[in-house]
């Protein structure tokens, strides 16, 4: 724990509600989340489409500009206030909630 980049965590549940997806805030504020599409979707600074994985550069404007990563709606709902915190999530999944 003590090398975890991330200061704070939250909970979100799935859309499908089997499952809980981790956001987490680290020291300089950037967000993080677990999901699929956080962890594998990038996108081109400089004209907003998509990166694949192991591209070094945009198909479409030829960029080599660092591929940034948009909030996906976990990170949304956080930042609105609607996550729990990993106490909050663990409580609710001992009690079967």
């Amino acid at each position: 724990m003590a090398n975890d980049k991330w200061h704070e965590k939250w909970a979100v549940r799935s859309s499908s509600g089997h499952g809980d997806y981790i956001i987490g805030r680290d020291a300089a504020g950037n967000y993080g989340c677990s999901c699929m599409g956080w962890t594998s979707h990038m996108y081109c600074p400089k004209c907003g489409h998509q990166i694949k994985k192991g591209m070094d550069r945009c198909e479409w404007c030829g960029s080599t500009e660092m591929p940034v990563r948009h909030d996906c709606t976990h990170i949304l709902e956080v930042k609105a206030g609607r996550g729990r915190t990993i106490a909050e999530a663990t409580i609710d999944r001992m009690l079967g909630r």
